[in-house]
């Protein structure tokens, strides 16, 4: 190399960590060709523009970049989700103050794409203990289910014997431990294996779309953003069609009174997709995404297992049995969210499994 400047720019554009350069407004000063390929833009139409406008979630990031620059600090951060025009990244950031003489403050951005491995060890980790904390509620489900029957025939031969205003207490009996028996059915999810056979997820949408639009509110609004080239998948149909409408409910109730409330429903393919270590040639990827106030910071974690929701006197079961459902067919179920977005995300694979097959 002839001078510093030219080996400094020939080891940024060599780096195989995303190195972005920005000032105090946040706006691009240079992309390394790594930093290009994770954000899906190229430095000639990046230059100048915002680094919140390519980069469409991490607002506090940005925020907490924006404060570097300021402040002279420099920090780091571990496990960021990112949402570029490529799609999603989980990303480790360390952001450092960068000044030269005489000129503007900027800040040196670098990210590093989380290891495909530990997030694999980390899905499978998850899906792990999801399973067993379902296995224990169906096991205790069980357990009530027939004390429960005990206690409803035994009010029906006790109402018998009293007088009309005496049965008023047995019927109390009854009603409960019917709701209780409703509620019991719901925890051990479906009982009966559906045949299955090669669907048209667009189809099932559609269907779902068909009753949700009785009760939409007038607030908000269904896009359709449909891959009309997506082959049918081998499923159970109105299984599949319970896991989208429950989804599509969350969604609704989840936008509440919002004024601009947008319910995104998105199908695109994915090709060679990692099923907690297991690679699927082929999956038809389903979106389900809301404006709404995203999940609480407590229960993203959580947010799959039994009796937890995020909706005051809500039991919790709609997104466990949805998992159940899709683990049952050799897909997944994920979900991003943040303020103002939520997306779950249903893949399901295209061919048949060895578990369909059998």
């Amino acid at each position: 190399m002839s001078s510093k400047g030219d080996l400094a720019s020939a080891i940024l554009d060599s780096a195989s960590t995303a190195i972005i350069l920005v000032n105090r407004d946040l706006r691009i000063k240079y992309l390394n060709p790594a930093a290009e390929q994770m954000l899906g833009v190229s430095m000639l139409h990046a230059a100048r523009a915002q680094l919140g406008r390519i980069i469409e979630k991490s607002s506090i990031v940005l925020k907490r970049v924006q404060d570097d620059i300021v402040a002279g600090r420099s920090f780091n951060q571990s496990e960021v989700l990112i949402v570029s025009k490529s799609g999603e990244h989980t990303v480790d950031v360390m952001v450092n103050r960068f000044e030269r003489e005489g000129e503007e403050p900027l800040a040196l951005v670098e990210m590093y794409e989380v290891n495909g491995r530990r997030r694999i060890s980390n899905e499978i980790h998850q899906h792990s203990q999801q399973k067993a904390a379902r296995f224990l509620i169906r096991e205790l489900a069980h357990e009530i289910k027939n004390p429960l029957s005990g206690l409803r025939g035994a009010a029906q031969l006790l109402e018998r014997e009293l007088n009309e205003d005496q049965k008023e207490y047995t019927r109390i009996i009854i009603e409960q431990s019917d709701r209780l028996k409703n509620l019991v059915n719901r925890l051990l999810g479906p009982q009966h294996a559906e045949k299955r056979q090669f669907s048209s997820v667009h189809e099932i949408l559609e269907k779902v779309l068909k009753l949700t639009a009785i009760s939409l509110p007038d607030n908000i609004k269904i896009k359709r953003d449909y891959d009309p080239s997506l082959p049918d998948v081998y499923i159970a149909p109105e299984q599949i069609y319970q896991v989208f409408l429950n989804i599509v409910k969350n969604a609704v109730e989840a936008i509440g009174q919002r004024e601009d409330g947008l319910i995104t429903l998105k199908t695109r393919a994915a090709f060679k997709v990692n099923i907690r270590g297991s690679v699927q040639r082929l999956m038809v990827e389903v979106h389900v995404t809301d404006n709404g106030p995203g999940i609480p910071d407590d229960i993203k974690d959580t947010v799959f297992y039994p009796m937890v929701s995020r909706k005051e006197g809500g039991h919790g079961l709609g997104l466990a049995i949805a998992q159940t459902i899709i683990d049952e067919h050799s897909g997944k179920i994920e979900c991003v969210s943040w303020s103002g977005h939520t997306d779950f995300i249903i893949s399901l694979p295209v061919e048949k499994t060895p578990q369909d097959v059998a």
